[in-house]
């Protein structure tokens, strides 16, 4: 009975000990909580730097933010974004791609604002599937492919709705996509 006796108090103080350690490296500053963001102090200033500092003369100590150098020494260039192969995409002679929507639009208001300028085919607004709002930009189908081109003249960066509309041909749909959709 003594021995297990012995084994708890032994097991109680390398308890209370890693707790002592758990709570110096949680409490490194000596205060409150830990604080990754701290600023480590800076060494006082000499006689003779508070000398030069005053005359002017002392160099300061700003960090230096240039990319590291390569093996030659010189500092490294940003690599090129890669451009858009825009060579390849085909664009829709009477599909529009509407952005820069309010928020508030719904299928409806966008269908009136397009009546106008020619016959429609269909208008549709983008929504999040989960939250059912909508994305800020729509789609346009005209039956006539000169009524699309009078509406880009016409409505491209109108204000509609309290905001500025952004009104272009749309890509046409990948394959893929047009197979999902049937």
């Amino acid at each position: 009975m003594s021995q297990s006796n012995s084994n708890n108090q032994r097991n109680n103080r390398n308890r209370s000990n890693n707790n002592r350690n758990n709570n110096s490296n949680r409490n490194r500053n000596g205060k409150g909580n830990y604080n990754r963001n701290r600023r480590p102090k800076q060494k006082p200033l000499t006689w003779w730097q508070k000398i030069l500092k005053a005359v002017g003369l002392l160099p300061s100590k700003k960090k230096q933010t240039r990319k590291p150098a390569n093996k030659s020494g010189k500092p490294q260039a940003r690599k090129p974004r890669p451009q858009r192969d825009d060579a390849n995409v085909k664009y829709s002679e009477t599909r529009l791609y509407i952005g820069n929507l309010s928020y508030d639009v719904n299928d409806y208001d966008l269908e009136e604002l397009f009546k106008g300028v020619g016959n429609l085919k269909s208008a549709q607004v983008a929504y999040n599937r989960h939250t059912q709002k909508s994305r800020g930009y729509g789609f346009v189908e005209f039956l006539d492919p000169a009524d699309s081109s009078k509406a880009i003249s016409v409505l491209h960066e109108q204000y509609f709705m309290g905001r500025k509309l952004l009104v272009s041909a749309a890509r046409e749909k990948d394959e893929k996509t047009k197979q999902e959709a049937s």
